[in-house]
């Protein structure tokens, strides 16, 4: 029996030793990440790509210059009011040219701040990152296991604000040029 309280009394040190104080604002959420107000008469467009999408994507917006989006990251538009057609193309080495999303229209209008993100069904999948030269001149296809989601299944969404700040905080800005 008293094996069985020396036992006892040793995991909970153990476990006890191995807890600890946080600070109050440890548990503070992260500050909001400052947003841009539209320039009068124009609308801002965040166009946001959600975790776990390892394929970059070129979006063409209509009137705009091809821009690359890649996974984690996010961007800025300004534009005038209007429609415009958002599509997109996949890259990479065997998906380069492919649509990699459902066209979508976009209808802005002035001083308005909208943010979509786009987002699909996400499994795993396989990708060949590159190939390993074998004796005798052959090579072996190195293969990488990922999380990827489905082109067919990726749109974009619309989003508030508030779930809008959750993305931009783990994601980084790129510039659409």
């Amino acid at each position: 029996m008293f094996l069985r309280y020396a036992a006892l009394a040793l995991t909970l040190s153990i476990v006890l030793g191995c807890a600890s104080e946080h600070p109050p604002e440890y548990f503070k959420p992260p500050p909001p990440v400052a947003l841009q107000d539209p320039p009068p008469g124009m609308s801002v467009v965040y166009l946001i790509r959600t975790p776990h999408d390892s394929q970059t994507v070129e979006v063409q917006v209509q009137g705009m210059k091809p821009f690359a989006l890649p996974p984690e990251a996010h961007t800025v538009l300004l534009l005038k009011p209007g429609t415009y057609v958002i599509q997109g193309t996949a890259t990479g080495l065997f998906s380069a040219g492919k649509r990699s999303f459902a066209p979508v229209q976009l209808q802005t209008v002035a001083d308005q701040r909208i943010f979509l993100y786009l987002s699909g069904i996400t499994g795993r999948s396989v990708q060949v990152s590159g190939f390993v030269p074998l004796m005798g001149g052959g090579v072996m296809p190195l293969l990488t296991n990922l999380m990827d989601t489905d082109a067919q299944t990726r749109s974009w969404k619309n989003s508030s604000e508030q779930d809008a700040q959750g993305f931009l905080s783990i994601t980084r800005y790129i510039r659409p040029d």
